[in-house]
């Protein structure tokens, strides 16, 4: 019964994504396998023991991911090439250029075929954006199997390299952060994933007292701010340079998780329905106006001018610390509070309100893929060759997700609509890569199984070495966003939450979503051309 519940083409993919997905919740230390690597493994196994998925999969999975990749990037890309942006183009740029010049030497030093150079690419840097970029185009199961032998070292070496680099410099992370006075965010959490909550609570701690907000930075320290102040019958909104007396009662906003603990910094929460009952609202705005982008967060003087206070601020996944000196670019989220009236007049200088945190533009989705397929099939005059799919696609997404904020058809796709597409779209495409190439999969590890994962092993430690050098020595990046860039440029989420563990610090987080974005896209297109590398 079983063996003819798994002829079913629908039963050997549930069970890969389940099997796959369950494997990537496992952890080594602190670092999980992830449903990606974990997915490729189950289905490389699958395709060992003669299971088949239609092609047609993968080329459904292939477009979903392709276009939420550039969709994700597109409201900073253009940004990238004005005035900083600059520096971490160049960043991109030559992490992924001297990536793949370690990676030709080494295949052609241990006589590899060059096919297998996207694959050991994409895992030494785990991109699987380089896997599918190069599988599209060469349609050749021996760059999934490359891919899976160097993407544990890519995950892992990383890691354990970054942690002998801090330590034989002897770069402490915790002092460099702490010449940046950033109030930041505890986590890098999802939209949805805590609720904010306000609660009330009584100033009985004398330490606090005459002390401006600015100085406390209870946000870098507590994950929560202080939103109004209530003394004498009084009610104001509260600013970085407000002070607190013994007895106040002040409105604190953040994650419930946090504002528990607050009641043994500040004093005993309280009921205060005055408070509580003012006036003061909060709003998600998306940054479009040309009064506030390339301004920095000191120059919108919110609460000088408007009596706003900025809580949040997240740029495309990631949330940002909020520091005076960030620039705001187009497609920044901003969580700002206070009086309904001025608020209004405030979201009117930054750009429009988000309302509709959880619709999808539909149409705008459909015809950004229509339009990604088409481009990438119109052929180049002169060459006579197109940019493929994956380029196609990638640069619809790309203006489809820069110019989403113009017009009624807005474009929008929350953040977790955008991630179950391209994780899903990505999941079936391993799936059904990963099932053809285990086909071959004990020919190749026999074959070149140590060669291949060596040369994985060099293109991810020299890559991070002179990366993180060419930032700090370079472009005089300090030794956090320089870090921070270069986890950003081998797109490591895993290594960039490493960094700000050992920092106490999301400093670097500037660092990583100024690179990510544009390397992602790099690594994409450095996909295609890695299969017409020839053999020297």
């Amino acid at each position: 019964m079983f063996t003819h519940f798994l002829q079913s083409n629908i039963a050997v993919l549930a069970a890969i994504l389940t099997a796959g997905t369950f494997i990537g919740k496992f952890k080594l230390g602190d670092v999980a396998v992830s449903p990606s690597g974990g997915v490729l493994l189950v289905a490389l196994l699958f395709g060992h023991w003669g299971s088949e998925l239609p092609a047609e999969l993968s080329t459904i999975g292939f477009a979903f991911f392709m276009y939420s990749i550039g969709f994700g990037a597109g409201p900073r890309f253009f940004q990238s090439f004005k005035k900083n942006g600059l520096r971490y183009v160049a960043v991109a740029f030559f992490i992924v250029i001297f990536a793949c010049i370690i990676a030709i030497l080494f295949t052609q030093l241990l006589h590899l075929p060059s096919i297998l150079l996207a694959g050991i690419l994409g895992g030494a840097l785990t991109s699987t954006a380089t896997l599918a970029a190069a599988y599209e185009i060469a349609q050749d199961p021996s760059i999934s199997v490359a891919y899976g032998i160097t993407y544990p070292f890519g995950l892992l070496g990383l890691l354990l390299f970054i942690q002998l680099l801090t330590r034989g410099m002897k770069i402490d992370l915790k002092r460099e952060a702490e010449k940046f006075t950033v109030e930041d965010d505890n986590e890098e959490e999802e939209e949805e994933k805590e609720t904010y909550q306000k609660r009330v609570y009584q100033v009985q701690n004398i330490g606090l007292v005459g002390v401006p907000l600015r100085e406390l930075q209870l946000r870098k320290h507590s994950g929560v701010g202080i939103v109004s102040i209530r003394r004498d019958n009084k009610t104001w909104l509260a600013t970085a340079e407000s002070e607190l007396q013994l007895y106040d009662h002040v409105m604190a906003e953040g994650p419930l998780s946090n504002l528990l603990e607050l009641e043994e910094y500040i004093g005993p929460e309280i009921f205060d329905k005055d408070i509580l009952e003012q006036r003061n609202i909060t709003a998600k705005v998306v940054v479009t106006s040309k009064k506030s982008i390339n301004k920095t967060i000191a120059e919108l003087r919110l609460p000088q001018d408007f009596n706003v206070l900025l809580t949040r601020f997240r740029r495309g996944a990631v949330e940002l610390p909020i520091s005076p000196d960030i620039a705001l670019e187009r497609g920044d989220v901003l969580t700002i509070t206070g009086d309904k009236e001025r608020l209004a007049h405030a979201v009117v200088m930054l750009g429009h309100r988000d309302n509709k945190h959880y619709e999808t533009d539909i149409f705008i989705f459909c015809f950004g893929l229509f339009m990604g397929i088409f481009l990438g099939n119109l052929e180049i005059p002169f060459i006579n060759t197109s940019i493929g799919n994956a380029g196609g696609l990638l640069f619809s997404g790309i203006l489809v997700g820069y110019f989403r904020h113009y017009g009624y058809y807005s474009g929008r796709m929350p953040l977790a609509a955008r991630y179950i597409l391209q994780e899903l779209g990505l999941l079936f495409f391993l799936a059904t890569v990963g099932v053809r190439a285990g086909h071959g999969l004990a020919a190749q590890l026999s074959q070149s199984g140590w060669q291949i994962f060596l040369t994985g092993a060099a293109v991810t430690v020299f890559t991070l070495i002179a990366a993180v050098f060419f930032c700090h020595y370079i472009m005089k990046f300090d030794w956090n966003t320089s870090f921070g860039a270069t986890t950003g440029g081998v797109t490591s989420t895993v290594a960039l939450k490493m960094i700000t563990e050992k920092a106490e610090s999301q400093y670097a987080l500037l660092g990583y979503a100024g690179v990510y974005g544009f390397s992602n896209i790099l690594l994409t297109l450095i996909g295609q051309v890695l299969v017409y590398v020839p053999k020297f």
